[in-house]
């Protein structure tokens, strides 16, 4: 059975995440990648903004100190 590209429908998110201790500026940056199956670039977007909801988070470290995850941007791209 040949495979045709149609039935491939991956794209990638990416994702711009700021960390900050205690609510410090942020001192440090992450780009996050995702794999996403989608039907349509639409759905793609649309899988992209529900995830960028998600990213961001608290939790305290290993010195009791409470890390922020903030996510800033997003950059997606089809494939």
């Amino acid at each position: 059975m040949q495979i045709v590209r149609a039935e491939w429908m991956w794209y990638i998110a990416e994702f711009v995440i700021a960390i900050d201790l205690d609510g410090d500026i942020a001192h440090e940056y992450q780009i996050q990648t995702y794999l996403l199956k989608a039907d349509s670039p639409e759905q793609a977007y649309e899988k992209a903004i529900e995830l960028q909801g998600r990213l961001g988070d608290s939790i305290r470290n290993e010195f009791g100190e409470v890390v922020n995850y903030n996510c800033l941007a997003r950059i997606s791209h089809g494939g």
